[in-house]
């Protein structure tokens, strides 16, 4: 099978703008499967099983009930940590950390298109596991989160910015972003947010998901993003169709917004946008490019 990234340029990065992970300590009283089929009809485009409890035998039940409806929204689903749990639920990818199998020997083992996602906190990390074969990172604890016991302490957006920049897949953000945060960290390189809490603590879980979507990490059909970079060329680094980022360490500095238009293209039928610009300083010292106003499109291109 070819991959995703392979089939439509931007396609990965397009469909990791939001990955909802799921926990059943934070979704109770509710079933997972109910929480997550909330955020899929709201529109979540990818869905990562992560259980640290149970055994695999107990998990596959679930992992396949997950991947039934992943499928039915035409969003991706990954394991975390797993690789023979997600062969078994035939996911579309696993998600490894690292402590878990190398993703070189991940790579060797997994059928042609099975995506293998890394964790990598530092740029060194990343390009070592882009070169065994990673098709993305997910880089974080980059806000300080209590959802993962080992996350470590935050990295913060510029750290982020920093790791995104350094390889040329997409790179998600995962650990304590929010609705209020997510602008940030796309501002800076990310192709889009890993969150858990957020949704599966939300009372309302489509709600949740349609924040972040409306928040910049993509309306169904918007390519926003800025990664999958190798798929469509190398940009400059750290840019993005809708925002960029100051150079890592250089002070911030305002200046007036700007407006600009884009569309997909003179012929076509999709709507044409307006985004507003304007650039501030984050509590993280990077620059943050904030978007005021936006009309879905299908892939947006800056004038």
């Amino acid at each position: 099978a070819m991959s995703i990234v392979a089939q439509e340029p931007d396609g990965l990065a397009r469909r990791l703008r939001l990955i909802v992970i799921t926990d059943s300590e934070l979704a109770a009283p509710r079933e997972v499967v109910d929480v997550v089929g909330a955020a899929l009809r709201a529109g979540a485009p990818a869905v990562q099983l992560r259980d640290k409890v149970l055994p695999p035998r107990d998990l596959l039940p679930l992992a396949r009930r997950l991947r039934a409806d992943t499928h039915a929204t035409d969003a991706l689903f990954f394991v975390n940590d797993r690789l023979d749990l997600a062969l078994a639920a035939a996911a579309d990818g696993v998600h490894l950390g690292p402590d878990d199998l190398p993703v070189a020997a991940a790579r060797r083992i997994a059928p042609p298109g099975f995506l293998i996602g890394h964790s990598a906190d530092d740029p060194d990390a990343a390009r070592r596991a882009v070169a065994a074969g990673a098709d993305y990172i997910g880089c974080g604890a980059v806000f300080a989160t209590r959802t993962k016991a080992d996350a470590g302490a935050a990295i913060g957006v510029r750290r982020f910015g920093e790791v995104a920049r350094c390889v040329d897949v997409p790179v998600v953000a995962i650990g304590g972003v929010t609705v209020h945060s997510a602008p940030e960290v796309l501002a800076v390189g990310a192709a889009g947010c890993a969150v858990v809490g957020a949704v599966m603590g939300a009372r309302d879980p489509d709600r949740a998901v349609r924040g972040f979507l409306r928040a910049g990490t993509g309306a169904p059909g918007a390519c926003v993003a800025a990664g999958s970079r190798r798929a469509s060329g190398r940009r400059s680094r750290g840019g993005s169709t809708l925002s960029r980022s100051c150079t890592a360490g250089a002070p911030a500095r305002s200046a007036a917004p700007t407006t600009s238009t884009a569309s997909r293209g003179a012929a076509s039928s999709e709507s044409v946008i307006t985004i507003k610009r304007s650039r501030r300083a984050s509590p993280s010292g990077s620059c943050v490019a904030m978007l005021i106003a936006r009309v879905p499109a299908r892939c947006l291109r800056q004038e």
